[in-house]
């Protein structure tokens, strides 16, 4: 029988609700803030929203040389990036003035990442009483890893909550929800998709995968009709052209003190030797590699259960893999808050090799580094060089946690595995004794 809370511990559990409220309402007013220093991704999305309305090709560089700092009051960008399919996730934003576009978008970032991550605790962290989920989500909101993303207003803070989200989804069977979070996150930012496609796959949901990539072809084909049609897509082959450029701040290179730090193995390649073709063949051949291996844990899985820990095993490896072989900026980190808490959270899973290894760096990582004030105080303390060093560091720690996580991945599915083939071999010898005819049942007697 429970005891019955004292009064000392119903006045900590209210503490820890004050302090994790208290915690919450600092996150808002922190990331309000950074968001009005800078909110420049949000100008690629409000402006492709706004050509799908006027038919304006968006890819255009004289008219990015025009409405960036006419319209936007932002500089002329090196290229816009996203594809059409942005705009139409956009689309609700578009159709306001772009200050008021731009104060939504932040609103739905933020109400979005909270409804995902209360869910996300609700779901995988009922054990802990609500104060603590509170604390929690108050100290997620005033970490590093979201600052990053509001001061941008960069998608990651809302692709958070919907990653959040979808595993819940994914427990609860709940198709609905999946089939919407899916084809917002593919049409928003189809580089973080791999992970929620890749639990798709692992879920048997090929419905749910044709759903979202044929929705992604589509509205990237009708945007592109809309825009200007051929010549608008040639527009777009020209702006990705230029994502490479040199002193400019996606350019894969630490030693360029104009770019800003990524986390794909080409920029960390090209950071120990700056040879920009070989940095992305080997990152090729090391997507490949990973991707076989991934492929044959899954075969090896197909025949357990597919349940929240199978789940949590694969998204750690899946979120690592998408991080490194596809063009990211740091603030993407913040996805790998979810394998983390999964890991932590799960009694069977935390006590696997790897997780910690996994989590504590990522952990300190997310939650206090300060990116700029980092580089500017080791300038000061021990060069440029140095400093610049540091913007590896991101990279480095994923990769640690890549290993890591196929580590945990192939510990769970040896022991499952495992566990299986021994209760089988137990049921059938226990068959075997009992000598059961195959027919007896048809010789049962029924008596009152």
């Amino acid at each position: 029988m429970n005891a019955l809370p004292t009064e000392k511990s119903k006045q900590g559990s209210k503490s820890v609700l004050l302090a994790g409220f208290t915690l919450v309402i600092l996150g808002i007013f922190i990331n309000w803030k950074a968001s009005k220093r800078l909110g420049i991704d949000f100008a690629y999305i409000y402006g492709i929203g706004r050509s799908l309305i006027t038919g304006q090709n968006v890819y255009d560089r004289n008219w990015q040389q025009f409405a960036f700092p006419n319209l936007y009051h932002s500089s002329p960008p090196n290229g816009v990036f996203y594809p059409p399919s942005t705009g139409f996730v956009g689309l609700p934003f578009s159709i306001f003035a772009y200050s008021t576009g731009q104060i939504l978008w932040f609103v739905v970032m933020m109400a979005v990442m909270f409804a995902g991550l209360w869910s996300f605790l609700n779901c995988f962290a009922n054990k802990l009483s609500i104060a603590q989920r509170t604390l929690i989500l108050g100290v997620i909101c005033c970490s590093s890893c979201m600052r990053w993303g509001f001061y941008a207003l960069q998608a990651a803070p809302l692709v958070v909550g919907l990653l959040g989200l979808y595993m819940v989804s994914l427990k609860q069977k709940n198709s609905v929800w999946l089939f919407l979070i899916s084809g917002i996150v593919i049409c928003l930012k189809f580089t973080v998709s791999l992970p929620f496609l890749g639990l798709a796959l692992l879920d048997r949901r090929y419905k749910l995968i044709g759903f979202a990539v044929g929705l992604c072809i589509l509205l990237n084909v009708v945007g592109f009709i809309r825009m200007g049609g051929v010549p608008t897509l040639n527009s777009y082959r020209a702006n990705m052209q230029r994502l490479d450029t040199p002193r400019t701040v996606d350019y894969p290179s630490p030693w360029d003190s104009t770019t800003i730090e990524r986390t794909d193995w080409p920029y960390l390649l090209n950071g120990i030797s700056e040879n920009l073709p070989l940095s992305r063949a080997i990152s090729a051949f090391l997507s490949i590699i990973s991707l076989g291996w991934l492929a044959r844990e899954w075969w090896r899985s197909r025949r357990l259960p597919r349940d929240t820990n199978l789940f949590a095993v694969f998204l750690g490896p899946l979120m690592c893999l998408d991080l490194l072989c596809v063009y990211h900026h740091h603030y993407d980190t913040a996805l790998l808050l979810i394998p983390i808490m999964l890991y932590l959270l799960s009694t069977e899973l935390k006590k696997l090799p790897g997780v910690r290894t996994f989590s504590i760096p990522l952990l300190l990582f997310l939650s206090f580094y300060t990116v700029h004030q980092l580089e500017m105080l080791v300038t000061r303390l021990a060069g440029q060089e140095t400093a610049l060093a540091i913007k590896m560091m991101g990279g480095t720690l994923i990769n640690i946690a890549f290993v890591s996580s196929f580590v945990i991945l192939k510990r769970y599915l040896d022991y499952k595995l495992a566990s299986q083939i021994y209760t089988t071999a137990v049921v059938q010898d226990a068959t075997r004794q009992l000598k059961i005819p195959q027919d007896a049942g048809s010789h049962t007697i029924i008596s009152d």
